[in-house]
């Protein structure tokens, strides 16, 4: 019986690497597809720190996220952005520690991704944003999470044809 289960465990791990070996190898395009976006964010965050600079001069004032929404729906393509300021909470926080507390007289824009913020600083236009194909993958690159992934693969299926094709060793009765 342990034999079936150890044989039983490899296999299932062998397809999931298998899964993981499908995701990765197919999965060039869906990162192209996440740095395509990615830029178009970074162009929208700057178009918003344009206005939001010229809102400033001419009102002297930042403008509320409302007047910004406005804006937004007619010259911004990534999604709504908005102006944060430390201390605004959760948004504010999460976007000093990705990058860095704005000077004084300075905000932060975040944009909503569809699963997480992204956040972008005008003073210096630092942001969260990736553009490096090797952050999309497991270990760093589309080959070896498939290199990987293709010898976990092989290393589990023939794992398991090892253990159930391996023989009961038989003690005879003395």
């Amino acid at each position: 019986m342990p034999k079936h289960i150890a044989a039983l465990a490899l296999l299932l791990s062998g397809f999931a690497s298998a899964l993981w070996l499908i995701f990765a190898a197919g999965s060039g395009g869906l990162v192209d597809h996440s740095i395509e976006n990615s830029r178009r964010f970074l162009a929208d965050f700057q178009t918003t720190t344009r206005f939001v600079r010229t809102f400033h001069t001419t009102r002297g004032r930042l403008p509320r996220n409302e007047e910004l929404s406005g804006w937004s729906r007619d010259n911004v393509r990534s999604g709504e952005p908005l102006i944060l300021a430390p201390g605004d909470g959760q948004y504010g926080e999460d976007a000093v520690a990705a990058v860095g507390r704005p000077p004084r007289g300075e905000y932060l824009l975040g944009m909503w991704r569809g699963e997480w913020m992204e956040y972008y600083a005008p003073w210096s236009g630092q942001s969260t944003l990736s553009f490096d194909r090797g952050a999309y993958y497991l270990l760093g690159s589309q080959s070896m999470d498939v290199l990987v992934s293709g010898v976990v693969t092989l290393m589990s299926i023939s794992g398991a044809w090892m253990v159930w094709k391996r023989r009961r060793s038989v003690t005879p009765n003395a």
